[in-house]
């Protein structure tokens, strides 16, 4: 076989180098595995010593793949400085799993330790022992739990999370990050609007290539967020990014994906977990039906089917607008979710001849409305 020339041979190997370089020209983004020795015996954060933990690395790269839709690769370093600090070491990933629209995969995560003699001990999380836990009928987690964790220990995981959409990337948690890191890669027919919500300085860079934007973030040394009392919502206090697709060029044609309220209501009355629930006909009771039987005041007819509603129906528990099962089983168990049983009450009021719509309102814990 003909052997290539030797010239040509070295230039794939310079040009081989250069990527390499390139890819890992961040020095705050050191390889999945390499730990400095100096942050396993570090005893606290220096920007945030009160802290039980701390985030090394979030490193997240956003990518829209032809054929699989919106892919997020993610890395997170964890060092445990207390005890308390030990929760970090349980780990739980919620994903989309209804009509398989999302999946976790190429999941790793490993502990580091300093043995009595200084050496780096590397123990890595049995792929065994991660498991599924169906949340509810939209959603489900990736539950693991790393080995071998102690004060002073660092924790590390990756994973492809495929089919996600878009997200909002938070460069701030309730405990300090010394590096947060977030890549945004989509072809130029994707137009995405990304709109900081920060009160610290960030990097941001942009790369306009022939088919493809890619823009990076970076935010360093970012204390701890810790939730106080009556705080609206902690979230929407940390330093993030919100990230929207606003429109998208099809054949030379650009079209608007920027909705109004008028979508979103339709868009939720012709969801079958939320509107369509409000024509579900629900079995009528012998009881209440008594309790109506002479009252002809709608006041008086809100009240009491409210009281029966709350007295006959048990709380699961679960928070949200949705159905998940149903307001006919839900009605039938007499046990629900906060959506299903305020569908149920508009339901029980327009079947005794009352006016009734529902109301959607932005709890503290859910933030503030888009």
């Amino acid at each position: 076989m003909k052997k290539p020339p030797l010239l040509a041979f070295f230039i794939l190997i310079t040009i081989f180098l250069l990527a390499q370089k390139k890819k890992n020209s961040d020095p705050h983004l050191p390889a999945f595995g390499s730990v400095d020795k100096a942050d396993l015996e570090m005893k606290e954060c220096d920007f945030d010593d009160k802290s039980e933990a701390m985030v090394l690395l979030d490193d997240g790269q956003l990518e829209y793949v032809y054929g699989s839709g919106m892919v997020l690769q993610r890395r997170v370093r964890i060092k445990i400085l207390n005890d308390k600090g030990l929760d970090w070491a349980n780990v739980h990933l919620k994903y989309k799993s209804e009509r398989s629209t999302q999946d976790i995969s190429g999941l790793e995560a490993q502990t580091y330790n300093l043995d009595p003699g200084g050496n780096i001990v590397v123990t890595k999380v049995d792929k065994k022992l991660t498991y599924e836990k169906k949340i509810n009928k939209k959603y489900s987690e990736k539950v693991f739990a790393f080995p071998e964790v102690k004060v002073g220990s660092i924790i590390e995981y990756r994973f492809k999370h495929q089919g996600i959409g878009l997200i909002d990337w938070y460069f701030q948690r309730s405990i300090p990050v010394r590096y947060s890191h977030f890549v945004i890669d989509f072809p130029s027919e994707i137009e995405v609007n990304v709109i900081p919500n920060c009160s610290r300085e960030y990097n941001q860079t942009n790369d306009e290539k022939s088919t493809r934007t890619v823009r990076t973030y970076s935010m360093s040394e970012v204390p701890g967020l810790k939730d106080e009392p009556f705080m609206l919502n902690k979230d929407f206090y940390m330093d993030h990014l919100e990230t929207k697709v606003i429109a998208l060029t099809v054949n030379g044609r650009r079209v608007s994906f920027v909705t109004n309220w008028i979508q979103v209501i339709k868009d939720l009355m012709q969801d079958e977990d939320f509107g369509i629930q409000l024509k579900r006909n629900i079995p009528r009771t012998s009881d209440l039906d008594d309790m109506l039987k002479n009252i002809t005041d709608p006041y008086q007819k809100m009240k009491i089917i409210y009281k029966y509603v709350q007295k006959n129906m048990q709380w699961n528990e679960y928070y949200g607008i949705w159905a998940m099962d149903g307001v006919r089983s839900a009605w039938k168990d007499k046990k629900g979710t906060t959506g299903e049983i305020n569908l149920i009450l508009v339901n029980l009021l327009k079947d005794a001849d009352l006016t009734a719509h529902p109301v959607l309102v932005s709890t503290h814990d859910n933030g503030v409305v888009h």
